[in-house]
């Protein structure tokens, strides 16, 4: 199976955000209603699985016709920003890897997992990067999370502390606060504020 994963960089991805934003979320609102928007714009199914993360290690996935995405179930009920986050990987499956899926014939959650291990790692390895990237970048926009750092600087600094000097474990608790704005974790924050150069060092 010849799986070659499109060449992405993140500019590209950065236009494919914006675009698939302007058109199914244009109020600009936070948190973005990703959930909302799989079902009613994009008309795709979420299907929760019992146990799909325990016995498959998998949070979701996008079935091979695209016309579904099955999510654990207990993510779905109790962990409402990975869930958030896993739709939106999905979607970003769905939106520059759908001629890759069309290749990865599987019917079951077994057959899934097989056809995934039998990609080429680093095809593999591209593929997840550009899903996580184009995820984040849908989730958690530039302009609102550069204006939402603006704030927290202008806050801090009332109070006598630079963000740019403050230690990580305080950085943490910067991003954990942010990230509640998105609805995404902190890590999701970390990785876009470092993709945005936002912390200086």
């Amino acid at each position: 199976m010849a799986i070659v994963a499109p060449y992405l960089p993140h500019e590209k991805l950065r236009v494919v955000a914006d675009e698939f934003l302007g058109k199914h979320h244009p109020s600009g609102e936070l948190p973005v209603p990703i959930e909302r928007i799989v079902e009613f714009k994009l008309g795709l199914d979420i299907v929760p699985v019992p146990g799909l993360k325990n016995q498959y290690d998998v949070d979701a996935f996008l079935t091979s016709d695209s016309t579904q995405i099955r999510v654990d179930g207990f993510i779905q009920a109790k962990h409402d920003s990975r869930y958030r986050f896993s739709l939106a990987h999905e979607v970003a499956h769905y939106l520059v890897h759908q001629d890759v899926f069309k290749q990865l014939k599987f019917s079951s959650i077994k057959e899934y997992k097989e056809v995934i291990l039998a990609i080429p790692q680093e095809e593999y390895q591209w593929i997840e990067y550009q899903a996580y990237a184009l995820g984040g970048l849908i989730l958690v926009p530039i302009k609102p999370l550069s204006d939402l750092f603006e704030t927290k600087t202008a806050e801090a600094k009332k109070a006598g502390v630079d963000l740019q000097t403050i230690d990580e474990r305080a950085r943490k608790i910067v991003e954990s606060n942010m990230g509640r704005y998105f609805g995404v974790s902190a890590e999701v924050i970390k990785r876009r504020m470092k993709k945005e150069k936002m912390w200086q060092c």
